[in-house]
This record gives C-alpha cells, sequence and structure tokens, in this order.
C-alpha cells in the first residue's frame, strides 16, 4: 500500500495525551495507576501499527476505529480479564422493579448496617447476655415466624427444590405423589417429577396445571399417608381458596392423605394482592389444613430469597432429622442475615416498603420526573422534536410477570437516527455509570419511575450531550452534501 497513505492512518492512531480529558481515561489512571494505564496504551495502539503497516489493500483498514472511545473501552476490557469484573452502579430505566440480572433484592440501610456489625465485630446476636448462654439462631428465627404467621412447626430451606425432596426423601420415599404438575414444569429449573425419583418417591400427573380437581386425585389408586400436591405457582390469577366442591372433597381427604401447598406467590398484606390480584396470606393458606406448606419468600422486599416449610408436627420432625436438610438448609451467615431482615421487616411497620413505593407511586410524581428531566434537555437547548412523552406497559414488580400483569406508566422517547440510538443505546449500557433503557429501532426510551433526581439528571444530561452532537453531525454532513 501507498507509504503516504499508510502515514495517514497511522497520524489518525490516538495519542495518549489526547485520553487525558476523558473522565473515563481518568478514572482508569486513579484506579490502576497512570504508569499502567499508559502501558496497557502503548500496547492497544502498538496493535493498531502493525495492522496498518502491514496491511495490503486500504478495505483492510475501513474496520479500523480510531476513536479515544474505542482505545479507553479496550483499556476496560485489559483490566477486566486482569482484575476481575468491577461491579458498577447501574441505573435501571427499564422499570422492572425485581431484575434476574441487575438486583433482585433492596436490603434496607438499617438492615446492612446491622448485617455489617455482625460481619465486623463480637456481637450479641447468638448469646444471651442475661443468662450467659448461647443462642440457638434457628430457633430465634421460629419465634419471630411464630408471632408473625401463626403457631407452627417451621424449617427453613435454601429454596423449594430441595425443601421438596427432603420432604419426599423423609416422608414419602417408596410411596406415591399425585400432583397437577406436570412432568415437564420445572420449579426453579428442576423438574418436580425429577426430584421425587431422585428422592425414591413415585410421582404422577394429573388433570392439568393448579387444576386442584381433587375427582381425579381420587381416582389414583392412594394409600394412607401418600401425598396430593396443590400449587398455584403457574396461575396468573389470585387462588385465594378452594373451589367449593374441590373444598368438599378436600376436607374428606386430608386427614386420610398427605396434602402439601407450594407457592411462590406469598406477599405480606398490602398492596400487590390489590394490584396483582393474586398472592397468598401465609397463615390463610395453613388454615385451610393442608399438612405442609412449602413458600417462596423471593417476593418480600429485603429478606434473603429461602424457602420456609411450615405444617404438621410428625412430618416437620422427619424432615428436621433428615441428613438432606442439614446439608441444605442455609449457612449460618445467612440465617443472621434473614434474622435481621425479618426483626427490621416486621417490626418497621411505618416504613413505606421500597417495593410498594415505587409500585404504588401517583401519576403526578412520575410526571414530576419526566418535567425533571425534560427541564434539563431544554437547559441544554435541545429541540422539542427530538423527545415525546408516551405511555405504555413498562412497569413491571419481577420478569416472570405477564405483559397483562404490566402496569401502564408515563415515559420519555427521545428520538435519533436509527444508528445514532443504536450506538447511544450500548455508549449509555457500557459507560462507568451502566444505564439500561428500552431501544424500539430510532427511539430511546426511558422509564423514571424506579430513579431518584440525581439519577434523571445524569441521564438527561448525557442524552442532551447525545442529541448537540447529532444535531451538530447532521449540519455537517448537509454542508458537505450542498458543496
Amino acid at each position: 500500500m501507498d507509504f503516504n497513505k499508510i502515514k495517514e492512518y497511522l497520524d489518525k492512531i490516538p495519542e495518549t495525551t489526547s485520553l487525558e480529558n476523558d473522565s473515563g481515561y481518568q478514572i482508569l489512571v486513579n484506579r490502576y495507576s497512570r504508569e499502567v494505564v499508559e502501558e496497557k496504551v502503548d500496547k492497544i495502539t502498538e496493535i493498531m501499527h502493525k495492522k496498518i503497516t502491514t496491511a495490503k489493500e486500504e478495505d483492510e483498514l475501513d474496520m479500523i476505529d480510531f476513536s479515544k472511545e474505542y482505545i479507553i473501552s479496550k483499556l476496560k476490557e485489559e483490566f477486566s480479564v486482569e482484575q476481575g469484573r468491577v461491579i458498577k452502579k447501574v441505573i435501571n430505566c427499564l422499570g422492572i422493579v425485581h431484575s434476574n440480572y441487575i438486583g433482585r433484592k433492596k436490603y434496607s440501610k438499617n438492615v446492612m448496617n446491622e448485617f455489617y456489625k455482625v460481619c465486623t465485630e463480637y456481637t450479641n446476636i447468638e448469646f444471651d447476655e442475661e443468662h450467659g448462654e448461647k443462642i440457638d439462631i434457628e430457633k430465634e428465627l421460629e419465634k419471630i415466624l411464630i408471632e408473625n404467621f401463626g403457631k407452627n412447626e417451621y424449617l427453613i430451606f435454601n429454596n423449594i427444590e430441595t425443601a421438596l425432596y427432603t420432604y419426599f426423601e423423609s416422608n414419602s420415599k417408596g410411596k406415591k405423589i399425585i400432583s397437577g404438575i406436570f412432568d415437564n414444569v420445572m420449579i426453579n429449573g428442576t423438574g418436580i417429577s425429577e426430584i421425587a425419583e431422585k428422592a425414591g418417591a413415585e410421582y404422577k400427573s394429573v388433570g392439568f396445571v393448579n387444576g386442584l380437581n381433587s375427582e381425579q386425585f381420587l381416582k389414583e389408586a392412594l394409600y394412607d399417608g401418600e401425598t396430593i400436591i396443590f400449587t398455584d405457582m403457574y396461575e396468573n390469577r389470585k387462588i385465594s381458596s378452594l373451589k367449593k366442591n374441590d373444598a368438599e372433597i378436600f376436607l374428606k381427604i386430608k386427614d386420610k392423605f398427605k396434602t402439601v401447598f407450594i407457592t411462590n406467590k406469598l406477599y405480606k398484606d398490602g398492596i400487590f394482592s390489590e394490584i396483582f390480584g393474586k398472592g397468598n396470606k401465609f397463615s390463610e393458606v395453613m388454615a385451610q389444613g393442608y399438612s405442609l406448606g412449602i413458600f417462596d419468600f423471593s417476593k418480600f422486599r429485603g429478606i434473603p430469597n429461602i424457602a420456609i416449610v411450615c405444617g404438621d408436627k410428625p412430618i416437620i420432625k422427619k424432615m428436621r432429622e433428615s441428613i438432606f436438610y442439614k446439608l441444605t438448609t442455609p449457612s449460618v451467615e445467612i440465617k443472621k442475615l434473614l434474622y435481621i431482615t425479618m426483626s427490621d421487616y416486621f417490626n418497621s411497620r411505618d416504613d413505606i416498603e421500597y417495593d410498594e413505593k415505587v409500585i404504588s407511586e401517583s401519576k403526578e410524581k412520575v410526571r414530576l420526573k419526566n418535567e425533571l428531566f425534560i427541564s434539563k434537555l431544554k437547559e441544554i437547548a435541545v429541540e422539542k422534536t427530538n423527545y415525546e412523552l408516551i405511555k405504555g406497559k413498562k412497569l413491571q414488580f419481577d420478569e416472570d410477570v405477564t405483559e397483562m400483569e404490566m402496569l401502564e406508566t408515563e415515559m420519555i422517547s427521545v428520538k435519533l437516527t436509527k444508528k445514532t440510538a443504536s450506538d447511544f443505546e450500548k455508549e449509555l449500557r457500557t459507560g462507568e455509570v451502566i444505564v439500561l433503557c428500552w431501544l424500539n429501532e430510532d427511539n430511546i426510551i426511558f422509564n423514571l419511575q424506579l430513579l431518584d433526581d440525581n439519577e434523571i439528571v445524569y441521564i438527561a444530561e448525557k442524552t442532551g450531550e447525545k442529541l448537540k452532537k447529532s444535531k451538530q453531525t447532521k449540519k455537517t454532513v448537509d454542508k458537505k452534501s450542498n458543496m
């Protein structure tokens, strides 16, 4: 390739000094030291240099990115591989309150302060100073559960699967289990029939998922002490009680067979049952007379993802004595966190929970957040034609809800060209502070309901800068085309 052409491309490689004013570069320098960062820059530019000098055709160089942003992104990749991924703050403009990948829980500051104290200091969390004795943390947890959910026997497991396995192994080995959960239905990624069979029980699915259809259950050849499983885990509407005719049959069978109710729709009394039309009160479920209840606590704000098992004393006794309970009950650290979170959760009755706060936030408050965003755009002199307020079902409690259960809210839609919108979404997603938003062809959509004012201002300023830059680029292109 022509020497002058090679020199022209070599001159495009950014000098280290040109990166100095970039905030992303400065963060890396502060974190890893100037000497280390500059050494990395030299390696990156050396690779670019080699690509240019060995290229046979100019077409080979069209794919090289000479921007400062590229150099900084490569630096971040290098440090990520060497130092491990740096934990970054994420600004959630998706409107998903509980996300499977950016955050499932919100613990209160009070809980985190207490847990930090327990992890870094000597404390009395497992010591009764009045009697000079060791405290059994599990018994303390049981006291809280009895006080808030009723006098039952309780066990704590890591998740529903381990609770089910322990029940099957200790109470149903060699016996039949009848359930409306089909073999191919997964519970957190594991088939219930597989769990039962590995525990040595015989599993038979009948009826339909969530079908309480007790008559069909009774057609199976069941012997005293065998198990019938009921669940509402795959039901989108609320099942607060058994249907009338099922309830009558249930009363006949509940003393003859073991009846187990499994749910992941357990909420504290409050707004969720009203908004989503689903959810169970712990005490009401057990009052129906089930032998055992297995409850997933993942929907509780600020409480670790655990399963609580509650029920008849003989069943719980066998489960407690099982080696699998000892192997699958949460660690002491998780139990300590659970004790702190439950104490905080049930004692802070005047405290508005985070979930309830954001879900029930008035339209007026959402409107004020959007107005703050727009006012910042106006300060940066962004034209009104570049953005608009839109409404849509983009507020959801978690990622498992159906579209019907999503709530309508007001959002900001920012219009760019298709390529610019895609580039900007990536720029927001890969920044020092990660911003996640919706991309719809040439529009970026921000749901601001979960954000505080500082986060809104940060995103508005980023958006305003991008819109101004995009407009300047368009003017330059238009001028060249008119020449």
